[in-house]
């Protein structure tokens, strides 16, 4: 085939755009922006009149679309590959696009990759040629994401831009960013709500708002929680042909909305079977439609408010957040989902991170403490190749890195508190043997008196002395540890500077006893 034009459009700084905000419509708003506007209608208005989007999923192996000089190598993962047999029509897309995302969606940033010479049949040396071109103009050329902001004008409260537009559900004036993520926010809970219509069973709805996610007022905690695949960076690297990739990147994208089927299916079970009602803490909310609701949000008055929202779902990348009591536990279902499921003929493995804090925390730094955890997870899992889970319980509020973090909380002269991450299989230190321990402490017969157990983690911080005398003073008493294989640390406490019985006491209220 002919040499064409290729352009990569690559959408920078993706997660500060969707979590730059503490409001959940806004995250919501952003997160669908992303996935369905720019690389959706978006795109579609910048390319030819009736042009087939989707052709290149549905027809892998055709490189144009007939009757077009125009042709989309891939979209996913918030980039976009296109083919031009025109050079001039290359030139023309990258002006309009841009133009149209600044004006349409002020506040993302994107940049582009460009080679003249793109042969498909060559699809591995094109591939490198655009990956040097998009690292290139990033360095050299910075384009504008929003439009100039007006000196004379007051500072949007949301997101320091300039107050351009009155918001009537706030009564203030904010930013067009911040207004028009609000408005994508309406769509993507309809478009939402729609693609799993089924699975909600016309009896349950997701909500935008944190503070209806089932907490109990007195202990309102949430959950945010990060799901990744591990290696399909690598797996499309590996793709040595354009056919290959799509397959790839369609397969990918099927992944996300296969696996997120299955878990809305499974949180509902939780409430349909009876596992979770009001007497056991879990009364779900109804919803209620605003003063300014349409028809479409008047038919779901009265729907029972799932404990959970999905903020993003792209591939083998899910972000949702929850009621805290659920985090660990939906997060490991959503891995073990994913990671049943065949992506072009290979199953995957998945890490979770999950930070567990105050509704009111600033939801930002909730998802960048759970993004670092999901980086630690990754770390724990290179060396084995399986699917691992990091979390974060906090009752108070917290600043700097995951390390710093970790660091301030964790370590004592003994060693480090925190046991995991931890593995989702049978090896140790494996999520299943905590959970067997949190029952052996709590639920059955042998279990220790809460009072104690608040006592034992306050003498892991304590010097030697102290801890024999708790240990001696718990065996007179017939208490018993858990043991773990190959070590004393029922006996010590601690081996090899770490201990278990931190997080086993952190998380006994953070994982209901009816799904140990």
């Amino acid at each position: 085939m002919t040499e064409l034009t290729a352009v990569i459009v690559d959408t920078v700084s993706i997660q500060p755009y969707i979590f730059g905000s503490n409001k959940l419509k806004e995250n919501i708003g952003a997160s669908y922006i992303i996935e369905h506007k720019i690389y959706g209608d978006v795109l579609q208005q910048c390319l030819p009149a009736n042009f087939p989007i989707t052709h290149w999923k549905e027809n892998p192996n055709e490189i144009l679309p007939g009757g077009f000089n125009i042709g989309i190598g891939y979209i996913g993962g918030g980039n976009a590959l296109l083919l031009f047999i025109e050079s001039k029509d290359a030139t023309d897309f990258i002006k309009s696009f841009s133009l149209a995302v600044l004006l349409k969606s002020p506040g993302i940033k994107l940049a582009f990759g460009r080679i003249d010479d793109f042969d498909p049949d060559n699809f591995r040396d094109g591939r490198i040629k655009l990956q040097q071109s998009i690292i290139a103009n990033r360095s050299l050329h910075t384009l504008n994401e929003l439009p100039f902001k007006h000196g004379i004008a007051d500072d949007c409260p949301l997101s320091n831009e300039a107050q351009e537009v009155f918001h009537p559900a706030s009564g203030k004036h904010i930013s067009k960013m911040s207004a028009i993520k609000f408005e994508a926010c309406k769509e993507a809970q309809q478009k939402l709500i729609e693609t799993y219509t089924t699975e909600l069973k016309g009896k349950y709805i997701f909500t935008d708002e944190l503070d209806q996610l089932a907490q109990q007022e007195d202990k309102g905690y949430i959950a945010v929680v990060h799901v990744d695949g591990n290696g399909m960076g690598q797996r499309f690297i590996e793709c040595h042909d354009l056919p290959a990739l799509r397959k790839l990147s369609g397969a990918v994208s099927d992944l996300a909305y296969t696996a997120m089927r299955q878990f809305i299916v499974h949180v509902v079970d939780l409430f349909e079977e009876k596992i979770f009602d009001k007497n056991n803490g879990f009364e779900l909310k109804e919803f209620k439609p605003g003063n300014n609701a349409d028809a479409t949000e008047k038919s779901w008055a009265g729907r029972k408010i799932l404990p959970i929202r999905p903020i993003i779902v792209g591939g083998d990348d899910i972000t949702f957040v929850c009621e805290g009591r659920l985090g660990v536990h939906l997060a490991e279902k959503l891995v073990e989902l994913m990671t049943n499921i065949k992506v072009v003929g290979e199953t995957i493995a998945a890490c979770a991170g999950v930070a567990i804090v105050h509704t009111k925390y600033p939801f930002y730094r909730a998802y960048t403490i759970c993004e670092e955890l999901t980086k630690q997870a990754k770390k724990a899992s290179r060396s084995e190749k399986s699917s691992w889970l990091s979390f974060l319980i906090s009752s108070g509020g917290f600043s700097g890195t995951l390390e710093e973090v970790q660091k301030q909380l964790f370590e004592t002269p003994n060693g480090n508190l925190y046991y995991g991450p931890y593995r989702l299989d049978k090896e140790q230190p494996h999520l299943f043997t905590m959970k067997e321990n949190i029952k052996k402490l709590t639920t059955t017969d042998a279990a220790w008196p809460r009072s104690k157990l608040m006592a034992l983690r306050d003498v892991l911080r304590k010097d030697t002395a102290e801890i024999d005398y708790f240990i001696i003073e718990a065996e007179s008493r017939n208490r018993k540890l858990p043991e773990y294989s190959g070590t004393q640390v029922h006996k010590k406490l601690w081996h090899n500077g770490k201990t278990p019985y931190y997080d086993i006491i952190e998380l006994m209220d953070f994982y209901p006893k009816e799904l140990l």
